[in-house]
């Protein structure tokens, strides 16, 4: 933070809550001024001084109530996953809370701060799904030019993947540890009858209902514009298709058209 404020570069950064953070949780949890964010989350403004710091800086205090079924299973002694959080025994109630720090040099709002962090936590959220569930976290060769390669490979692959689930579901982002179980267990079989080829799906997945109706709602859509295919260029069918999956991004009745420069021929 230090060379970043010498070189007059702004930071938003998530600190861990320990030992002064937490202090500084149970003061503002004591005291009013809390402003809402949305119907879950409220903020508050406060300064705080850690140890290895020379001055004090602005850090944003974020919290929401915990669900009753959460604080149920809190009561019972059974561990949360990264939101347990041991402070002072008093007030009781601030077990109802779930709390977030961050600690920033901008002097926007307290609502306009979690916002930034929020669509910058969005942002990480793609490099993490790409590391971690698509492996792209490293290689064991050393050979710089293999290695290239095989990320530009899963990158390719991504992409792809990526733009098919939103195929299925414009309006909403699915990670590969969720799409690729419930879009990919199942077994096909092609039938070629009458000139034409069918492959019938048969789903193992729990929700094979939802399944069906996704997989039957793309085929409409590729049926739609495999009977326009004879008045359409490979480029203007495939607008169609990327238009149709970055919907949510586009403006209504907004199409995405064929590139000027790209040679069609």
């Amino acid at each position: 933070m230090t060379g970043l404020e010498e070189a007059g570069c702004h930071y938003l950064f998530k600190m861990k809550k320990l030992g002064n953070v937490k202090q500084a949780i149970y003061q503002a949890h004591c005291s009013g001024g809390w402003v809402k964010y949305d119907k879950h989350w409220e903020g508050k403004e406060s300064v705080i001084k850690l140890s290895g710091w020379k001055k004090e800086r602005r850090i944003i205090i974020v919290r929401r109530r915990r669900p009753e079924n959460e604080m149920l299973r809190q009561e019972k002694g059974i561990k949360e996953q990264q939101t347990t959080l041991a402070l002072i025994e008093e007030p009781e109630n601030i077990k109802a809370y779930e709390y977030s720090v961050l600690v920033t040099s901008l002097d926007n709002d307290v609502v306009a701060v979690i916002d930034h962090y929020r669509h910058r936590a969005s942002c990480e959220n793609n490099f993490d799904e790409i590391k971690n569930h698509w492996d792209w976290s490293g290689y064991v060769t050393k050979d710089l030019k293999r290695c290239r390669f095989l990320a530009r490979m899963v990158a390719l692959i991504y992409d792809w993947w990526t733009l098919y689930v939103r195929l299925n579901n414009p309006d909403t982002h699915r990670e590969s540890i969720t799409s690729r179980p419930l879009l990919m267990s199942a077994i096909g079989k092609l039938t070629d009858s009458g000139n034409q080829k069918k492959i019938k799906l048969t789903s193992q997945h729990r929700l094979m209902g939802q399944i069906a109706k996704l997989q039957a709602q793309l085929c409409d859509f590729f049926d739609a514009i495999k009977k326009l295919a004879p008045q359409l260029t490979p480029i203007q069918a495939w607008c169609r298709i990327l238009t149709k999956s970055v919907s949510k991004f586009l403006k209504k009745g907004q199409e995405i058209a064929p590139l000027s420069l790209i040679d069609t021929s």
